[in-house]
């Protein structure tokens, strides 16, 4: 900032550093040569705004407020997806490129075998999400210009929140993948229901087992292993004990099978996210 400025500036600005909102009003309206008075009547107030220097020192204020509120906000979607650039609003098709088949032994004359490759595609489409606020003429006569920047502050909350949300409904409407089947299906072995699915180390076990088996599209294994474990917020703390507890103790009078004192699951290292 020295080298920007120079001393003799921010001097000058660290002096008015606790200027209030109607003081910073007048004296942008006053460095353009515009005449306002101290009681900040309607024709005061739209001179300072006529002037070039109080809109962008609003909106960089509230810029600022806006994107650090929406920084602050926990933020799941980013975690579990990547993110891709689109060119226009138009419903577009993402491709991906999946190799079928396999490596094959070096024939002597040095003849390589190739390599079939197919290709997946799902839709998407980009869409603009936003909102007006404005500095009102109260924010103004009561000089407060916390409330000012409270409505950005406000504002980047509920855009992270959308964030989230767009991407939760998306996910959970099971969408219909290209192969015409569901996100989660039979046919991708990547569901089970009924009363054993339910959120428990036996459950969990199956989940796993399941994830690790995932192949691609030539039946050849993805050896993946999963990260995370999302559960909706009811479940948190269910899924807490399961993922930290050391061990697993059998009760029940009938049960006389020995089981190890041990937890699998505690060791697989998975971060919990709770929705």
């Amino acid at each position: 900032l020295l080298a920007s400025f120079g001393e003799q500036t921010l001097g000058a600005a660290y002096a008015k550093r606790h200027i209030s909102l109607r003081e910073v009003l007048i004296e942008c309206a006053r460095s353009e040569g515009k005449a306002v008075g101290f009681s900040m009547s309607n024709d005061d107030i739209r001179a300072s705004f006529s002037t070039v220097s109080v809109p962008g020192l609003l909106n960089n204020v509230a810029n600022k407020a806006l994107m650090r509120s929406f920084n602050e906000q926990p933020a799941i979607a980013p975690r579990l997806c990547s993110e891709g650039d689109l060119t226009n609003f138009k419903t577009v098709e993402r491709y991906r490129l999946n190799d079928v088949g396999d490596v094959q032994p070096v024939a002597q004359d040095g003849e390589l075998k190739h390599l079939q490759v197919s290709e997946e595609k799902a839709t998407n489409q980009l869409e603009t999400y936003g909102a007006i606020f404005a500095l009102t003429r109260k924010m103004v006569i009561d000089d407060d210009l916390g409330a000012f920047t409270a409505i950005p502050t406000k504002l980047g909350a509920t855009c992270a929140r959308k964030r989230e949300l767009l991407f939760w409904t998306r996910l959970l409407a099971n969408p219909t993948q290209a192969d015409g089947y569901a996100l989660f299906a039979d046919e991708h072995n990547n569901y089970v229901d009924g009363v054993d699915s339910a959120l428990s180390i036996a459950a969990l076990s199956v989940a796993l087992q399941m994830f690790e088996k995932q192949t691609d599209a030539s039946g050849r294994p993805i050896a993946i292993s999963p990260a995370f474990l999302v559960v909706p917020s009811d479940l948190k703390m269910t899924a807490r004990e399961i993922l930290g507890a050391r061990s697993v103790l059998a009760v029940g009078d009938t049960d006389l099978t020995r089981i190890p004192n041990y937890n699998p699951v505690a060791e697989e290292g998975l971060s919990l996210i709770s929705t």
